[in-house]
């Protein structure tokens, strides 16, 4: 569960980097979270290789940066990736990002979200596709 001044930031912006761990390289990419609950969720929507590296090594670290009153705001949070296989719970996440993020994310904007059949699949199937809950072990919060 999220701290409350890490929370306050978090709840203003809406997406960020990833870095996972590619055998023996970093993998960075620009994900889009919600919250929930207090916590963070990220949809990997298909399989590839964001999936190929959870398979190895679900360790990850997450960057996000947003302005707050003219200044810089530079979050690092690292921890782990927990897929979640509660129907009830990625449902409701998977509402959010269709609500709150389909609409500004050019990447999702490209799927079709049938919330009660994906979420069957993702909770019901072997797919490494799905709702994945952040596990922060620590963060840091920079501000200039």
């Amino acid at each position: 569960m999220l701290n409350e001044e890490l929370l306050n930031y978090l709840k203003k912006h809406w997406r960020g980097v990833l870095g996972l761990i590619d055998v023996d390289k970093p993998y960075c990419i620009p994900m889009a979270y919600i919250i929930y609950n207090n916590d963070v969720y990220f949809l990997f929507v298909k399989e590839g290789r964001k999936t190929e590296c959870l398979k190895r090594n679900r360790n990850a670290c997450y960057l996000v940066e947003l302005l707050e009153h003219g200044k810089h705001v530079s979050i690092l949070m690292e921890g782990y990736l927990e897929k979640t296989y509660d129907l009830e719970k990625v449902k409701k996440v998977l509402e959010l990002f269709v609500k709150h993020i389909v609409p500004k994310d050019a990447y999702l904007r490209g799927f079709e979200f049938n919330i009660d059949e994906l979420a069957r699949q993702y909770v019901y199937s072997d797919t490494y596709a799905g709702i994945y809950r952040f596990v922060i072990k620590n963060y840091s919060i920079m501000i200039k």
